[in-house]
């Protein structure tokens, strides 16, 4: 019985070959198109909720008046931020575009150097890896000093062909100048993370007018060039409509 049905539905299908290719080419279109919808809200809903602090971590934006939204702000709004707005716990900062540069590493022993370029370099608050709670696999994630440095297990074995490289000094040639940097972290890139760099420097190293090599418009302090997304970590029950 079911054999007479599929000879009579392949019969049909050949007989209006036309149509029945426009069909099953619409309907496979149809399939593939819902399947790469799926994947993609699959991929955003995922997108950064490894992060402990999800559900309190703010992106800052400014509205314009002509209706346009500015993403990068100045850096000095952080400090002004957190002294008015008892709600936030952490203001952090992150410079995604301005820290690209060559990263070299001499081996004190064999004086072997090692150099290269890496244009996936953030300044970031000291604070950044705690609010963002990438995994450390080893050191510290505060980078509240100056010239220090949290690198990627990627790059970590790269140049050092190991992750427990705490203490070592690594020297960034950018834009600022040649700055030595101690390594205080090694960690891990989630794979939902939407920050994927490779380096961490602390942006405190720029307060130092020494660091800029001149360029006084990244100054942490200053108010007139928006350099830096400004990230809020709110205060647990916080209302985030009243801290905007």
């Amino acid at each position: 019985m079911i054999q007479n049905y599929l000879k009579i539905a392949i019969r049909n299908l050949w007989r209006n070959r036309q149509f029945s290719l426009i069909n099953i080419a619409g309907l496979s279109l149809g399939i593939t198109v819902f399947i790469f919808i799926m994947q993609f809200v699959a991929s955003e809903w995922s997108a950064n909720r490894f992060n402990k602090n999800y559900d309190t971590l703010y992106r800052l934006i400014v509205q314009e008046k002509d209706g346009e939204a500015d993403y990068f702000l100045p850096p000095g709004f952080s400090p002004v931020i957190e002294k008015e707005t008892p709600a936030v716990e952490n203001v952090i900062r992150v410079a995604d575009g301005i820290g690209a540069g060559v990263l070299t590493y001499t081996d004190l022993k064999s004086q072997e150097e090692k150099a290269f370029r890496e244009n996936s370099v953030y300044y970031v608050e000291g604070s950044f890896l705690e609010a963002f709670s990438f995994p450390i696999l080893s050191g510290s994630a505060s980078l509240a000093e100056p010239k220090t440095v949290a690198i990627s297990e990627e790059i970590a074995i790269k140049i050092f062909g190991r992750t427990d490289v705490i203490g070592q000094v690594l020297t960034v040639s950018n834009q600022f100048g040649n700055t030595p940097y101690t390594v205080k972290g090694v960690y891990s890139i989630p794979s939902t993370s939407d920050i994927k760099a490779a380096v961490f420097l602390s942006i405190h190293t720029l307060e130092s007018e020494a660091n800029r090599g001149g360029n006084d418009w990244v100054d942490p302090n200053g108010l007139e060039n928006g350099v830096v997304y400004i990230y809020l970590q709110l205060k647990k029950n916080s209302d985030p409509a009243q801290v905007a």
